[in-house]
Formats: structure tokens, sequence, C-alpha cells
């Protein structure tokens, strides 16, 4: 009788362990999958495909939160639609939309990851395409605020991180 008892804790412990296993099987593959896609849509948005990459991006910055994968696509986003705005053949009515585009994608990242140093340094660059708009009371009497266009030797816009 003692033999039996052992037996079935042994096959519960192995049904357990099967059932486990599988379930981080699932998981993985599920992984794998979400990273394969991330992956993809960002070979897609480096290459100029932005009609292709945006709406797996977006689901997948949608679908995923604040996670990793979702932090990596909303970065690929903005880049996406930052790298769109800086083209030089583009129409210059879109420059603007699309730089407002990649820089809500990068506020949106930089809310959940604010030490997200790749996002601020791209955030910059949306600014200097589209800067924010001061609100000003030209009528009240007020004077306008003056642009300022700030010059830093040596500085060479590069390639987004």
């Amino acid at each position: 009788m003692k033999r039996v008892h052992v037996h079935l804790a042994f096959a519960g412990v192995s049904l357990a362990i099967a059932v486990v296993t599988g379930l981080q099987y699932t998981s993985m593959r599920s992984k794998e999958e979400i990273n394969e896609t991330l992956a993809e849509a960002r070979v897609m948005a480096d290459s100029g495909e932005l009609d292709a990459a945006e709406p797996l991006l977006a689901e997948l910055a949608r679908d995923r939160g604040g996670d990793a994968v979702g932090q990596a696509a909303r970065f690929h986003l903005g880049n996406a639609y930052l790298r769109e705005a800086l083209r030089d053949d583009i129409d210059p009515r879109r420059r603007r939309p699309l730089a407002e585009l990649a820089k809500e994608r990068y506020r949106e990242l930089l809310r959940i990851a604010p030490d997200h140093w790749d996002a601020r340094y791209n955030l910059e660059r949306a600014l200097r395409i589209a800067p924010e708009r001061v609100a000003t009371n030209v009528d009240a009497g007020e004077n306008p605020l003056f642009r300022v266009d700030v010059v830093v030797p040596d500085f060479e816009p590069r390639d987004l991180p």
C-alpha cells in the first residue's frame, strides 16, 4: 500500500512539473513572437516603410503598456515618425504633424521611463523641427516672446539613437 502512495505522489509531482513546463513553453513562444514582431516592425520603420510599421508598433505600444516591449515600441514608433519628418523629400506640410506625433510618443515613453536618454535626445531633435508654441496675449499690450536660436559649438546632428 505504501508503494501505491509513493507512485501516486510521484505521478502528481510529475504532472505538476509537466503543466508548469507547458505553461512556460507557451509563454516563451508568445514572447518570441512578440520580439519577432517588434524586430520586424523596427526594420520596416528604419527602412522608411512607415505605413507598414506604424500599425504593428502602435499595437505593441498599446497592448504591452509600460513593460520593456511597450517602451521599445513607443521609442521605435517615435523614431519612425521623426525619421519621416527629417527626410529631405517630404512635403513640408507633413513635416510638423509627423514631428508632433514623434514628440507625443517620446513623451509617453518618458512618462513611463523618465531616464530613457535616447528618447530625451530624440525629443530635443523633434522640438527643433516643431517648437512648442507659447501663447501670448499681444492684444493686452504684452510684448511677445522673442525666439532665440541656441547655437552649440561643434554640434553635429547625427542619426537617431
